[in-house]
């Protein structure tokens, strides 16, 4: 018997051995071996650093309008060819007023600034889609708070001009749009696509002065192969491979509606009414210049707009179109950043300064010294956005060497006049 409690003993103790070898006694060699989870690095930091070396940091980087919706105060950069999710803009950035943007070509230049008049603001800037250059970007600033307690917009308004020369810094080093490219995602089927949707810029229940207002839009999620067409009040206008539409509609005194529908085919997806008052100032001049027809097949009238100034000193004036004729002097300087027409003695247009080509921004370049010819006259435009206004852009869109132009004055649109009456009846 005691034979036997020996070898149970033994047993007992050979089992103990083998547990222990096998099942660690505590948890300390299991936590010794464990390995820590991976600590995600922190962003690095990207600055805007103006041409006179003021440096701004920004808190977002394309990222959805929604995103920043309600900040208090933000600074935002969006750069070309990083589509932003959730957004339904593709190479546009949406700038509310109140805000303030700048737009950066590919080369570092600033080509427009949009937000106030001056500092301290006075006016704003409406809202308004700014294009994003190719190679480049957009920086806005915003947020509830006001300007004098906004750490970006003051700044960002007062240290960068058009023309200015500026850069991206990330960690000590300078970066293009190019480095904030999105990493190409691997083959396969892609998400279902969205929807179009039909907005408009132009504001409803608006009152104007002359005959004539712009219809702006855009159709959210265009796509060229979707058989997309937008009518406004009947008549179809063109869009472009942004989505973008406008148009003038000719306004008579009292009510006016204009009716902006979106068509899939002959089906039609989505309508929009715009109520729009004219109200005539009493003994008010009105001069307009009328483009030639974008395709005379289709209509025989040209794009129009108001004339604001003759044979006047306009420097400083914002978003204004002005003629000049001999009366003004033999020439004119045309600034970098103006556009301008110079038509002959037939209505003929010989040059164009700072001309948009294929409908993308003008290359600027001037100051230009150019010639009034004799019997003929220099048109001029400028404005405070080339994106927001269809101010430089109408003239560099739309009149192009060889072109026949037309003037006309005091409400008749289709009538044209002697320069000698436009002249006489101007302001």
């Amino acid at each position: 018997m005691y034979r036997l409690f020996r070898r149970r003993i033994a047993l007992f103790l050979s089992l103990s051995l083998i547990v222990s070898l096998i099942v660690p006694v505590g948890s300390s060699a299991f936590a010794d071996n464990e390995i820590p989870p991976v600590q995600s690095a922190a962003p690095e930091l990207v600055t805007l650093v103006s041409q006179g070396g003021e440096s701004l940091e920004f808190t977002d980087i394309n990222v959805a309008g929604d995103t920043v919706e309600g900040k208090n105060d933000y600074l935002a950069l969006y750069t070309s060819g990083a589509t932003v999710t959730g957004s339904v803009y593709k190479d546009e950035v949406w700038v509310p007023t109140l805000h303030v943007a700048v737009s950066v070509d590919a080369s570092g230049i600033v080509q427009n600034v949009v937000g106030p008049n001056g500092d301290p603001p006075t006016s704003w800037d409406p809202g308004t889609l700014l294009p994003i250059p190719v190679g480049g970007y957009v920086v806005v600033a915003g947020g509830t708070h006001a300007w004098d307690q906004s750490v970006f917009q003051k700044p960002l308004f007062n240290h960068n001009k058009t023309g200015d020369t500026v850069k991206l810094m990330r960690a000590g080093e300078e970066v293009t749009a190019a480095d904030f490219l999105p990493e190409q995602p691997g083959p396969g089927p892609g998400p279902d696509p969205l929807p179009p949707e039909l907005h408009l810029i132009t504001q409803t229940d608006t009152t104007v002065d002359i005959p004539v207002i712009e219809i702006a839009g855009f159709v959210a999620n265009y796509a060229a192969d979707q058989d997309l067409s937008v009518t406004v009040n009947g008549d179809e206008t063109a869009i472009t491979a942004e989505g973008m539409f406008r148009t003038n509609v000719y306004l008579e005194p009292g009510p006016n509606k204009a009716e902006v529908k979106l068509f899939k085919g002959d089906g039609e997806l989505a309508v929009q009414t715009l109520n729009i008052v004219y109200e005539p100032i009493e003994n008010q001049d009105y001069i307009e210049v009328e483009a030639a027809p974008k395709d005379i097949t289709i209509d025989i009238e040209g794009p129009r707009k108001k004339l604001d100034y003759v044979d006047k000193d306009v420097t400083g004036v914002p978003n204004i179109v002005a003629i000049f004729t001999r009366d003004y002097g033999n020439s004119i300087t045309i600034p970098q950043t103006n556009v301008a027409v110079q038509v002959d003695a037939n209505n003929r247009v010989l040059r164009v300064i700072n001309p948009s080509i294929n409908g993308k921004p003008p290359v600027w370049t001037g100051p230009t010294e150019l010639e009034i010819p004799e019997g003929g006259y220099v048109l001029m435009a400028q404005d405070n956005s080339y994106a927001g206004n269809n101010i430089k852009r109408y003239l560099a869109e739309n009149f192009k060497v060889g072109d026949m132009i037309k003037r006309s004055g005091s409400g008749t649109r289709h009538h044209e006049r002697q320069w000698s009456y436009c002249t006489a009846h101007a302001g």
